[in-house]
């Protein structure tokens, strides 16, 4: 190894031997790592003057001809010439593209396996005919250049075996852009392994980022940039943006700007030009030219080859016809989508009903009737259910019966449904629609066919008609039925519901058929006419037959037989009947022939052995029955009393328990009672003040007994659940007893003997001795405490077994008397002991942050909290046990076992600290909390809150260390907490030292406080977060001293300089700041306070508004101190909404808007609360909410200067610009032109009219909410709403009538109100007289031929309107009173006018009688009116609406919270019922006036809905918001649901629970009252609180053993609960399955093939329910059951086979490949297959005929599904001698390179390998290696090396060869000098060696101190390579040269990837020009 070393050390150091690379290799070839290669690889070039591979410049990714003439560029550079540059300028940058091809796996991105995105999944190609054109087109669509290379048999990587081979056989010509439009077999279609994976080597360049003169094909120019987008997939070429596509790739047709696989209706797609053209008119859709069999009639083209027709024809064949006659009838389809449709997958839902197309309203329609939609219509599954008419409002009738779909049905018809005629929310603007996920399937269309289908009928012209609903088919006409559907009976060709009384609904065939009337009287629906319903004497009726007797297991009674004969009767045996018991029993059973007692009557007892009712035992003690009852369910008890002859009186109504009130209860109603309960008469002697009142429902209120009745229930009452009564008035009662008693042996445990009775032990006692509370043992849950049994050992007492006493020094313990879990003062607790002082540690702070004051015990008291260095109280306003929670943690003393007001531990001192308090129970501090601020209340200390805490008291626990958060109090050197607004604090909790991250350090006086914003002149230092001050330059300043936002006078701001005159480019000066404004007057410091939100100004309420809110907005406006502030609108009435109410400043704040502010209601509920004691709850519901007008609003004077100012450049919107002065526009104007009042735009809630802003648009114009104009209304109305559309009508034209919003020329189910009164009149009989124009006046009637005046009592303009409408003068202005128009003369003819709206004349209204009068008989008191004389006058009484059967106080059927008016109408129906009918809803809402809703462009979103829990006690007044954003919608009572059900009308009408104001009150709350609450809000455009909806399902295809995830997508509010169930079997959480409720998945564990089917998720809230079905799809990966084996054949000419069978599901395929080429059946192979379908398995044999040498090789048999690709191999040998398979390849390296050969050869016997040099055998040693892999290893070769290296397989049959050369430095075999054998080189003589030695000392002298530095450095880094399993160490020469750099590595393999040198021996024999 020594004089190998030297040699190469030799070499390396002549400077001609191995550096000068020129000419080494040959033309063409440059040197890579000591490899002559022909291309260099990425990031290299061929540098042709040094013949070597040089590096690009860093800034290339490619590079040609030299290092800085890039050909591609990293990301984000683009190529510009031979540059890489960040701008193309003058130029577009390109790319890079959008594909959906990808190379995956190779050592840079010109290389790796190919993989093409299709159905969602990434999948490989397969190798089979893949070749360089195929390769071609890959890299060309990657824009990667041209193809260096078609890599096959997954060299770059082979895809995973669940991953699909997408493509095989793909066949380019090389000019495709697109690797999808070459032809092959189809996705899927494959017979490959991945072990074909097909790759591609790009030769680049990269052209993915370019610089180009044109964008060229898939691309567009992007507007206004200098840049090329990338078209979308499916376009060629596209323009302007990325979607308009110009032209069309295969499979796709140009529509409009959209390439598309479908031309959607009325087209069809030319495959010439790749285009959608239009059908013949006749079709509504046609086929497209490349369908199969299109154009097959001569001279028909795609156009006219129709597929559907327009709903006026019919298909038949491929025409549409306008008539089937008269050989078919025509058959219409019965649903469509239709609308605006953005695609053909989506629409408006039509079906055809009634000879009519309907829509469907949307109010129940979800994703399962969808389902049924888009399966009926062949559109695959569907996506979504589409509500609110997105595409469009239908028109007609609409479908409003409830649908309940499955989801599962054929057709919507099938689904099953609930009647309903006509929904108060189904409007066009609630029609359904659906979106489907195709593919399109056969198109729904009218066609001819032979016979109507059923359900329809032929009518006379030859068109199917539908059967009426109740006929399953009918014939002649729609309701002549010949069959009924389910649940009706057929009877004379109607379908009836129940058959007559004789007769019966025989079920197989639905239709009436007579009873047996010689058996039964009357009988039951069935399959037979003897299921009777009753019997003839002396039969009785038994399993609905009519029999003889009733034996052997029934008895008779009242013609039935019966199996129990019920209370005081016995079975008797002998005749099977039942018989009355003797009169003592109360029930009694036959014994021994005759009938003995079980139950006596009391006070009679039982003896049970002789069956004898006694007075007295004459053996034995009595014991009573407790709670003794007959009944199955009780329905009356008395509870909470010492034994069971005493109690609080319940009964049992509706599921629920509740209490009776005494009001009016006497002896007579307890003496029922007692009776009822069997425990004697009732006992007045005894006081029973210690039995404890009831809590929850209270059932019943004056209840009166006569004393004689069985049971309360005989009693009368007031209605059930109504009661003026408190629970303090609950009924409790004793009775004498001595009840239903047995006699015994002895007493059992619970009662104690006393005399010759057992007497019941107290609750608590199992056992007990001598009286009830003596107790011996205790009952389950209590626990011995001296002679009593408690639930709680208590304070100072211990549970061990029974209760025992602490140590003398707990407090408290646990488990043991010294176990200390709490001490008392002056101890403190340190582990589990109490001590005196904290050793090592601290004591807890004497000055905590919270405390507890006035309590019996450490664990209670009233809450003092410190505040400002002072301790103050709690007002208990909105205290409860959550707050409670939160300080009974705050004092580390547990959770709060109650929250105690009203000062329960005595009145504090000094302070109140905070009021309203409001915490979830989740906060660390009770500052967390909302409250009204420190200081900020409006109690007194008679309302001082606090707390009982559940323990232990770690209050006094020492602490280990006093750290962060924490201070020490330098007097006692105790540790406290620090105060929630500091991090830090130092001495005291309130003095911080540190602030939160978003927080500033203020340091004011002695203290330290963390506040939020830094006072005016300060800002918050970002980096010491200190607040520090501005300079003088600036007034107020923002992040550093000198940046300003706010001048002092004189100067204004300019960005964040104070000047004191503009600039050029800034020289207008505007005053003002953002989103706040003073209005009103003429001043800029004193006005109306406006805020802006939400795009709209508002006021301000004055409520509770004063100087320090004045402060506050004086401040933010820059305008100085507040002076005043203003109350009841002084600056004049605001206009838009009220913002904010009850504000709460304290006054330092910078903007109102930090301040705390409420809803008006909250001084409400303070008021309620303090009247009732009862706790209140609110929440601050934000902006808008208020209790206020207009007349409230606030205003405030601010002391000025105005400092405001600043320089801009154009004038804000609201200013116009006045000699570069920008003044403010009018309120109402958004923006002016010129003048404040020459409006361009409006603010909320104006209207631009011309240049006005106006509040009410004209007559038949409307407010555009959007742009805020005035446009006209829709033609059909004649006038209309404000909002987003034109069409929701107010009222019509003549001829139409209003329903809803829309006007329709007939009301159909309901009645234009016009019909139901009086027409108006042709000569009105009113007059407006001395007014000073016709259209105002004082009134005059016309009344038995003469005028006469009207009196003003009640006057006002209800009745005035009527005037103006009989007139024809429009609308009432005003209704004056007191003879405004003067004294009118003559009789006085109406007085006390009562006007309902609906009248035509006032001589229609209301009126104590003609001439009848109580006024002023000298006309003082004659009324008149004022008209606005509107030009249009509105029409009476045109609108629709139901009659009502009942007069309006009888069913209160109208809309009484919006104030509908109910009129009676008088007359009678056919059933002699008097009707009413509501009129108009108010102003602002729309309905049928039973249920007005508020008017709305789009239906109203959340803002506050009731919280997940909430906790109240009894009594308590309970609030649960509710309410949406603006618009604000409120929710009715009828809104409101209780466990899924309408609130109990009893509450609702007593108004014990009301609704207003977005709160729900319930008052006296009882336990009943629990439950889930739910609100609905609903305006015209629909609600935002259904049953819950599933949007979509997700169904899955697993293979067998894998975990499955199944889903359903949920739109539910409330939270819904979901089931899932398979097969009828509900699932539950197991080994099996797991529920993830956050997402409604079901993950299924390692599924079987029995797993596989429907999965139904069904959704359940308190609103009702929805289902979907998911689908699991259970497959079976491919598995091998027989595989083939190594096979060695005979002989040549013989036959041979190999055997293959799988499994899988789904049923695999199989193909067989030898050295991956297919094999098909042809002469020389036979391939048989045989499918067992039941077993899922396949089975096949390859047969190979006439052996040969070239059937020698690998056979794959190739398996897959679709859950994946499996193999196996097997070799066939023949014998003979071998066979070279793979031969070796020439070599080409320079000097001390490493040289591998590999050669690989099979034969029968195995042959032997021998490597030969120049034909003469190789002999291994250090240098010269071959392996177990057949490869020959020249390790550091030299030109010595060079030969013709040759492998010789040889066996006994003979022998094979194959030879390559071995090229160095490129000198070639023969042209070297001659060398001996490669293992007997010559060895050195000494005196060489010594010469050479000597010269080497002196070199080395010279070179070690360079190299061995960085050699010794190197050392660690030495590298290794493996060959044979051996280590091997590199030469001295390749380790030189990586100690001095990585440019001369001698590697063989060298990865691009890596810096480091990695030896590969991988690929030993692969070409070097591929590496």
């Amino acid at each position: 190894m020594g004089t190998q070393e030297v040699d190469g050390l030799q070499a390396f150091l002549q400077p001609h031997s191995t550096f000068s690379s020129v000419a080494l290799c040959k033309p063409g070839r440059f040197v890579k790592n000591s490899l002559c290669v022909s291309w260099c690889g990425s990031g290299y070039y061929g540098d042709d003057e040094s013949g070597k591979c040089e590096k690009c410049d860093a800034s290339c990714r490619t590079c040609i001809d030299g290092a800085k003439k890039c050909t591609s560029c990293y990301p984000p550079l683009y190529i510009k010439g031979t540059l890489c540059v960040p701008s193309c300028g003058d130029q577009v940058a390109k790319g890079p593209p959008d594909r959906q091809i990808r190379l995956v796996g190779g050592n840079s991105h010109f290389e790796g396996r190919v993989e093409v995105f299709y159905d969602n999944r990434w999948g490989t190609i397969c190798d089979d005919s893949w070749d360089i054109n195929d390769a071609k087109v890959v890299c060309r669509e990657l824009l990667l250049g041209d193809a260096h290379v078609a890599v096959t048999f997954g060299r770059l990587g082979k895809g995973s075996s669940k991953q699909p081979i997408w493509l095989s056989k793909v066949n380019c010509l090389g000019n495709e852009t697109r690797l999808h439009n070459c032809p092959h077999p189809g996705w899927g279609e494959h017979s490959c392994g991945h072990f074909e994976d097909a790759g591609v080597r790009c030769a680049g360049p990269d052209t993915t980022r370019e610089c180009t003169d044109q964008c060229g094909d898939g691309y567009f120019k992007m507007r206004l940039q200098n840049k090329c987008g990338v078209c979308m997939a499916s376009c060629l070429t596209c323009a302007k943006s990325a979607s308009n596509c110009t032209s069309c790739d295969k499979p796709h047709f140009l529509k409009g700007n959209t390439c598309t696989t479908y031309c959607g209706d009325g087209f069809y797609g030319d495959p010439a030009d790749r285009k959608c053209k239009l059908c013949s008119s006749n079709c509504r859709t046609c086929a497209d030219g490349t369908y199969p069999d299109v154009c097959k009639s001569e001279g028909a083209t795609p156009h006219d080859v129709c597929t559907s027709c327009h709903d006026d024809r019919y298909l038949n064949g491929t025409d549409c016809v306008g008539s089937c006659a008269e050989l078919h009838v025509g058959q219409k389809r019965r649903v469509r989508l239709a609308g605006k449709r953005p695609t053909d997958l989506e629409g408006r839902v039509e079906v055809y009903r009634a000879e009519a197309w309907v829509t469907i309203c949307d109010q129940t329609f979800d994703f399962r009737e969808a389902t049924v939609i888009c399966r009926e219509l062949g559109l695959g599954p569907a996506l979504k259910a589409v509500k609110r008419s997105a595409y469009g409002r239908g028109y007609g009738r609409i479908w409003t019966d409830i649908l309940n779909c499955t989801g599962r049905e054929n057709t919507i018809f099938d689904c099953p449904l609930v009647k309903r005629s006509f929904s108060s929310r189904c409007y066009h603007s609630n029609d359904v629609g659906v979106q489907c996920a195709g593919p399109i399937g056969k198109h729904l269309t009218n066609r001819c066919q032979k016979t109507c289908d059923a359900g329809w009928f032929k009518n006379d012209v030859d068109v199917c008609t539908m059967c009426a609903a109740q006929c399953l088919e009918c014939i002649g006409t729609n309701v002549r039925c010949t069959k009924c559907a389910a649940p009706k009976f057929l009877k004379d060709n109607t379908c009836v519901d129940k058959c007559d009384d004789d007769e019966f609904g025989y079920t197989p065939k639905r239709e009436c058929r007579k009873c047996n009337t010689h058996i039964c009287v009357t009988c039951s629906d069935g399959s037979d006419d003897k299921n009777c319903t009753s019997c003839k004497e002396p039969k009785a009726l038994k399993n609905g037959k009519c029999e003889d007797d009733c034996g052997p297991n029934m008895y008779k009674k009242s013609g039935r037989c019966v199996e129990d004969c019920g209370i005081s009767m016995f079975k008797n045996p002998s005749n099977y009947s039942c018989l009355p018991c003797p009169s003592d029993c109360i029930t009694c059973e036959f014994r021994s022939g005759k009938a003995i007692c079980t139950i006596c009557h009391p006070p009679l007892v039982l003896d049970e052995v002789r069956g004898a009712c006694l007075h007295n035992c004459t053996s034995g003690i009595a014991v009573p029955s407790v709670n003794f009852t007959l009944k199955t369910t009780p329905t009356v008890r008395l509870s909470n009393g010492r034994d069971y002859l005493e109690g609080l009186l319940e009964v049992y109504h509706m599921g629920v328990w509740g209490t009776v009130c005494d009001d009016g209860w006497d002896v007579s109603e307890s003496t029922v009672i007692c009776r009822e309960l069997y425990l004697g008469g009732v006992d007045t002697s005894v006081s029973l003040g210690h039995i404890p009142k009831g809590t929850g429902k209270m059932w019943l209120d004056d209840v009166f007994c006569i004393g004689k009745e069985k049971s309360l229930n005989d009693c009368r009452h007031r209605p059930w659940g109504q009661t003026n009564c408190q629970h303090k008035e609950d009924t409790v009662l004793r009775c004498k007893g001595p009840g239903v008693r047995t006699c015994k042996g002895s007493c059992p445990d619970g009662f104690y003997p006393m005399g010759s009775e057992c007497l019941q032990c107290n609750a608590s006692c199992k056992t007990c001795n001598e009286t009830a509370d003596k107790c011996l043992t205790c009952a389950p849950g209590f626990f011995k405490k001296n002679d009593s049994c408690v639930k709680d050992c208590g304070l100072g007492y211990y549970l061990d077994s029974f209760c025992k006493k602490c140590s003398i020094n707990c407090a408290d313990c646990q488990g043991k008397a010294d176990n200390c879990i709490s001490c008392a003062p002056p101890l403190f607790r340190k582990g589990s002991s109490c001590v005196k002082n904290c050793t090592n540690g601290f004591k807890p702070s004497s000055v905590p942050l919270i405390r507890l004051v006035g309590g019996n015990t450490p664990l209670e008291g009233t809450i003092e909290i410190l505040h400002d260095g002072k301790y103050g109280t709690v007002c208990d306003d909105a205290w409860d046990i959550q707050n409670a929670h939160v300080v009974c943690r705050m004092l580390n003393m547990g959770n709060a076992s109650r929250s105690v007001e009203r000062a329960g531990f005595g009145a504090g001192k000094g302070r109140i600290w905070l009021d309203e308090v409001q915490c979830f129970g989740n906060e660390s501090s009770l500052l967390a909390c909302k409250h009204l601020g420190w200081g900020q209340e409006n109690c007194d200390h008679s309302e001082d809150a606090g707390v009982v805490c559940k323990g232990p008291d770690h209050s006094r626990d020492c602490l280990d260390n006093c750290s962060s958060g924490y201070f020490i109090n330098p007097l006692d050197k105790s540790c406290g907490r620090c105060s929630p607004n500091c991090k830090e604090c130092f001495g005291t909790p309130e003095n911080c030292s540190r602030c939160d991250e978003d927080k500033f350090l203020n340091r004011t006086g002695n203290l330290s406080s963390c506040v939020s914003d830094c006072k005016r002149g300060q800002f918050g230092d970002p980096i010491t977060r200190i607040c520090r001050d501005c300079l003088p330059v600036c007034s107020d300043c923002i992040g550093e001293p000198n940046k300003c936002t706010e001048c002092p006078v004189g100067k204004h701001l300019l960005e964040n300089s104070c000047v004191e005159n503009c600039t050029r480019l800034a020289n207008k000066i505007v005053s003002g700041v953002p989103n706040i404004r003073l209005v009103g007057v003429n001043s800029s410091t004193e006005g109306r306070v406006e805020l802006f939100y939400q795009g709209e100004w508002g006021t301000i309420c004055d409520d509770n508004f004063d100087l320090k809110e004045a402060m506050v907005i004086c401040r933010q406006l820059k305008l100085g101190k507040a002076i005043a502030v203003y109350h009841s609108a002084k600056y004049g009435q605001g206009t838009g909404k009220i913002l904010m109410d009850d504000i709460q400043c304290t006054g330092n704040e910078r903007k109102l808007q930090d301040c705390p502010f409420d809803t008006g209601r909250l001084n409400q509920f303070a008021q309620m609360n303090k009247r009732t004691r009862e706790p209140c709850h609110y929440s601050n519901s934000g902006f808008g909410s208020h209790n206020c007008y207009h007349s409230e609003d606030a205003g405030v004077k601010c002391s000025g200067p105005d400092l405001s100012t600043r320089c801009v450049s154009n004038c804000e919107p609201g200013f116009y610009d006045d000699k570069n002065t920008c003044k403010r526009c009018l309120p109402q104007c958004k923006e002016c032109l010129g003048k404040a009042g020459r409006c361009s735009s409006c603010n909320p809630p104006y209207f631009l009219e011309f240049s006005d802003c106006v509040k009410e648009c004209p007559f038949s114009k409307f407010g555009n909410t959007k742009n805020r104009k005035c446009e006209p209304c829709d033609k059909q109305c004649q006038s209309c709403y404000d909002g987003e559309t034109n069409n929701l009508c107010k009222s019509c034209r003549q001829g139409l009538f209003l329903k809803g919003m829309q006007c329709v020329e007939d009301c159909r189910e309901m009645k234009p109100v016009s019909s139901l009164f009086p027409p108006k009149l042709k000569k009105p009989l009113v007059r407006l007289v001395d007014g000073s124009s016709k259209q105002e006046g004082r009134v005059e009637v016309f009344y038995a031929g003469m005028w006469g005046t009207v009196c003003d009592d009640d006057w006002d303009l209800k009745e005035a309107s009527i005037v103006c409408k009989e007139l024809g003068f429009g609308k009432a202005k005003e209704a004056p009173k007191h003879s405004k128009f003067g004294q009118g003369s003559g009789i006085i003819w109406m007085d006390n006018v009562n006007c309902l709206g609906y009248e035509t004349s006032l001589t229609q209204c209301g009126q104590i009688g003609w001439g009848l009068t109580n006024c002023d008989p000298f006309h003082g008191e004659d009324a008149g009116v004022v008209c606005d004389n509107t030009t249009v006058e509105e029409i009476s009484n045109n609108y629709c609406r139901r009659v009502n059967d009942g007069k309006c106080e009888d069913k209160k059927e109208c809309d009484l919270v919006n104030g509908v008016t109910c009129v009676n109408l008088n007359f009678l129906d056919q059933n002699g019922v008097e009707e009413s009918v509501c009129l108009q809803c108010p102003d602002g809402t729309a309905g049928d006036g039973r249920e007005c809703r508020a008017i709305a462009s789009s239906p109203p979103i959340f803002e506050d809905f009731p919280p997940s829990r909430k906790e109240a006690n009894a009594e308590d007044v309970i609030s649960l918001p509710c309410r949406s954003k603006p618009p604000r919608v409120y929710p009715t009572v009828r809104d409101w649901r209780k466990d899924g059900k309408p609130l109990l009308e009893e509450d609702t009408t007593s108004n014990r629970i009301t609704s207003s104001g977005g709160q729900l009150l319930i008052k006296s709350a009882t336990r009943e009252d629990s439950g889930n609450y739910t609100c609905s809000l609903v305006n015209s455009a629909g609600n935002v609180t259904k049953a819950p909806r599933i949007l979509g399902v997700v169904s899955t295809d697993v293979r067998r053993g894998d975990d499955a995830l199944l889903g359903c997508v949920v739109s539910s509010f409330p939270p819904s609960n979901i089931t899932w169930t398979l097969k009828g079997k509900t699932l539950e959480s197991s080994d099996k399955y797991e529920f993830l409720d956050e997402t409604y998945t079901l993950k299924v564990k390692e599924v079987m093939f029995e797993d596989a089917g429907f999965y139904e998720c069904s959704l359940m809230n308190e609103l009702g329910e929805a289902r979907a079905n998911a689908t699991l799809t259970v497959g079976l990966t491919v598995e091998f059951q027989v595989f083939p084996t190594n096979t060695v054949a005979k002989a040549k000419g013989e036959t041979e086979n190999f055997d293959c069978k799988v499994t899988g599901v789904p049923i695999p395929q199989i193909a067989w490949k030898k050295d991956g080429e297919l094999l098909m059946n042809d002469s020389k192979h036979a391939i048989t297959t045989d499918i067992l379908v039941e077993k899922n398995t396949v089975t096949s044999r390859l047969l190979i005929k006439d052996l040969s040498e070239e059937d020698i090789g690998i056979y794959y048999c190739i398996s897959w599904n679709r859950g994946g690709i499996r193999l196996t191999k097997a070799r066939l040998l023949l014998p003979g001698p071998p066979i070279i398979t793979i031969p070796p390849e020439d070599v080409h390296i320079l000097s001390r390179a490493n040289a591998s050969f590999f050669c690989d050869g099979v034969g029968f016997p195995n042959p032997s390998l021998t490597w030969l040099k120049d034909s003469k055998p190789i002999q291994q040693s250090k240098r010269v290696l071959i392996t177990e892999e057949n490869a020959l290893w020249v390790l550091s070769a030299t030109v010595d090396d060079v030969g013709i290296y040759t492998c010789v397989y040889e066996n006994k049959n003979g022998e094979v060869s194959a030879s390559a050369s071995l090229f160095v430095d490129g000198i070639a075999p023969g042209k070297q000098s001659v060398s001996p054998p490669l293992a007997s080189k010559r060895p050195i003589s000494t005196g060489t060696i010594v010469a050479i030695v000597v010269i080497l000392v002196v070199v080395f002298v010279v070179i070690v101190g360079i190299v061995l530095y960085r050699y010794c450095r190197a050392r660690d880094q030495a590298f290794k390579f493996s060959v044979d399993d051996r280590n091997l160490k590199p030469s001295l020469r390749s380790r030189v040269k990586k100690a001095m750099g990585k440019n001369h590595s001698a590697n063989l393999y060298y990865n691009h990837s890596q810096d480091e040198i990695n030896f590969d021996d991988s690929r030993p024999f692969a070409d070097q020009d591929e590496l």
